[in-house]
């Protein structure tokens, strides 16, 4: 049994005995290795070229951004100097930068003579106060609310609910309330003047069930009208006699 069968692979004697044997294992073993270092060199390459670099510059006298490549820092002798290679164009050289955009990446800007300006957006605020720029013309806002305001008048027609319709709600909302609390104030004092009027003939009653307990006559003109819970007063009036 060869070697690549006991590896799984199968049977590759195609004729040639060890030799074609041989030079099929190392076939496979260089095409393995080959592809081991291909791997591993892209890692590398991708790791290496981390820095991400965009060139700006003039395209139809308006700026703009050219194009976009990457870089790595290099040492240069033995200082702790350095420079940034550019993968494009191919072997261009910059000096170490020092203006820093994001993390890993660098800005630069291409002059008409072809040099890379390594640079970064400035603080615009404080240019605008060094220029002495007044950031908000009163002027210009009024005419803007002016011109607005023509401009709704003139072609915006709100109908008679959505010009009105808010202020017609809330004044039938206010009616109601108070119409509401007009019916409840009045129900209230009726039902007092009701309850007044049946403490007044409970008291009429009592004091003739005491008449009649001690003998006294009624006149036939003291007479009872209205509905009155007769019985269980006089119940509390007998337990009350009883009691005492």
């Amino acid at each position: 049994m060869g070697i690549l069968e006991e590896l799984g692979v199968g049977n590759f004697n195609f004729g040639f005995g060890v030799i074609g044997n041989t030079l099929l294992i190392a076939f496979f073993a260089i095409l393995f290795a080959g592809i081991v270092w291909g791997v591993i060199y892209l890692i590398y390459r991708r790791l290496s070229w981390n820095q991400t670099i965009k060139v700006y510059g003039l395209i139809g006298n308006r700026p703009s951004l050219k194009f976009v490549t990457t870089g790595k820092f290099v040492p240069l002798g033995k200082a702790g100097d350095r420079v940034l290679k550019a993968r494009k164009p191919k072997g261009k050289t910059l000096p170490n930068p020092t203006l820093q955009m994001g993390k890993h990446e660098w800005w630069y800007w291409e002059r008409l003579d072809g040099e890379w300006i390594n640079w970064t957006l400035g603080d615009l605020d404080k240019q605008f106060k060094e220029a002495g720029a007044v950031y908000v013309n009163a002027d210009m806002r009024l005419e803007r609310l002016a011109i607005e305001k023509n401009l709704r008048d003139r072609l915006i027609k709100e109908k008679f609910w959505d010009k009105y319709g808010t202020i017609i709600i809330n004044v039938i909302f206010i009616l109601l309330i108070t119409i509401s609390m007009v019916i409840i104030t009045y129900q209230m004092v009726k039902f007092g003047k009701s309850l007044s009027g049946a403490m007044d003939k409970a008291d009429s009653i009592l004091g003739k069930i005491d008449a009649m307990e001690r003998g006294t006559p009624i006149r036939p003109t003291d007479t009872i009208t209205g509905f009155i819970p007769i019985l269980p007063l006089l119940f509390w009036k007998k337990s009350k006699h009883l009691n005492s």
